[in-house]
């Protein structure tokens, strides 16, 4: 199959965030399995319009702006798009989320019989708790409230309504994103909907003794210490500063428990002010950011995962890496976590924002250790069972052959 995959995201910069960690997975993935991928992004910082990685042939477009749906994108991929098709038919369109909004008006005008296929992370209630915190923090300011309503509103109604309406099939990351679209966008387009959950390489995030000794001796963590780890971007909606609190009240029990925080992020400074004033300056350390590949000596070097956070999230790619390294997680009980996490099985649930719920599983995995070994082991079994790369790849691949035959 000739497959063209619209997104806006980063691919040449070194992988970072969840989309482009799927991205690049998903359609190296499709290649191997011998199918020619095309994908659509925004321009490169050098000035590149084409290279080609590891099989994959990516298509970068000048006139518009990284990680933007707006601005020139919206035709400038639409116009790659048909002069590519025209020349050499694809077989189908995979969107990254709503990447490939602006195609359904162009292969209409030109006749064009594809099927664009969306992918979704998240959807309209992500984007409508952000619109609503910009709201909160732009009250008192008319321009501002009404420039994020009408961002809200173009989102809705220009981008994913359109899309989602036009899409015979809409893959999302978790069980969860169908009941947001049938609460957001309706039954019809929730019928649509197909789960195929998000994988990685489990080769690469596994246990492994080795990174283990050598993160823990880099940061003079002692093995009769238990190392706490939270890694992501750092701002109030993950959570990281209820990590802090519950540091702040398991330190009074078990004084062998530490907290490292992976990131960096706006919220960074209201953290180190936090952890100060807590008194745990020697107890919680900031490494800073770490590209994809550099996050498995994290999760090697530490006991127990926490993912606090206050955001709903299609299926979080730390959490798959946490757990395919072996580590127990505690996770709150929102979103795709949910399809991810058996409470008590393979990780355990908090209510979101539950500092107590927090602090009483933190203290259960560090005093019994036939409980933490169960869970370590059942949360790396459930990734190579359920969500690696060729269970993604290949539920891509079914989905795709169903519809286009």
């Amino acid at each position: 199959m000739r497959i063209c995959f619209f997104s806006i995201v980063n691919y040449y910069q070194g992988v970072q965030g969840g989309m482009e960690i799927h991205g690049k997975l998903l359609t190296e993935g499709l290649v191997k399995h011998g199918h020619h991928v095309t994908v659509l992004s925004t321009r490169h910082p050098e000035g590149k319009t084409f290279e080609k990685k590891e099989g994959v042939e990516y298509y970068y477009l000048n006139n518009t702006v990284f990680g933007s749906s707006r601005n020139r994108w919206r035709q400038e991929s639409a116009d790659k798009f048909v002069q590519m098709h025209i020349d050499n038919p694809f077989d189908v369109v995979l969107s990254q989320s709503f990447a490939a909004f602006s195609l359904m008006s162009e292969i209409k005008k030109y006749n064009i019989n594809i099927d664009v296929i969306p992918i979704l992370q998240g959807c309209i209630r992500q984007r409508l708790g952000s619109a609503l915190n910009h709201l909160y923090k732009a009250s008192g300011h008319p321009i501002q409230v009404l420039r994020s309503f009408a961002s809200l509103c173009y989102w809705y109604f220009i981008v994913e309504r359109p899309l989602l309406s036009a899409s015979k099939r809409v893959i999302t990351a978790s069980n969860e994103l169908v009941d947001d679209l049938r609460r957001w966008h309706g039954v019809a387009i929730a019928n649509k909907a197909v789960p195929v959950f998000n994988g990685i390489d489990t080769e690469w995030f596994r246990p492994d003794k080795e990174l283990k000794t050598g993160l823990r001796s880099k940061y003079d963590i002692k093995d009769n210490e238990i190392l706490l780890l939270t890694l992501g971007t750092i701002n109030r909606e993950k959570g990281h500063h209820l990590a802090v609190e519950a540091l702040s009240h398991l330190r009074k029990t078990n004084p062998n428990l530490r907290l490292m925080i992976v990131g960096t992020g706006e919220y960074q400074p209201q953290i180190k002010k936090m952890v100060w004033k807590a008194g745990l300056k020697n107890d919680v350390i900031f490494p800073g950011s770490a590209q994809n590949h550099e996050t498995v000596s994290y999760y090697n070097g530490a006991d127990i995962f926490l993912m606090p956070t206050l955001r709903v999230e299609g299926l979080p790619f730390v959490l798959l890496e946490a757990m395919s390294c072996g580590l127990p997680i505690i996770a709150s009980r929102i979103g795709g976590n949910t399809s991810l996490v058996k409470d008590g099985k393979n990780g355990f649930l908090v209510e979101p924002g539950n500092v107590e719920e927090i602090s009483k599983k933190v203290l259960m995995l560090a005093e019994q250790r036939r409980v933490f070994k169960e869970i370590s082991s059942s949360a790396r079994k459930t990734i190579l069972q359920e969500f690696s790369v060729d269970t993604m790849v290949d539920g891509t691949i079914g989905l795709i052959q169903t519809l286009i035959s």
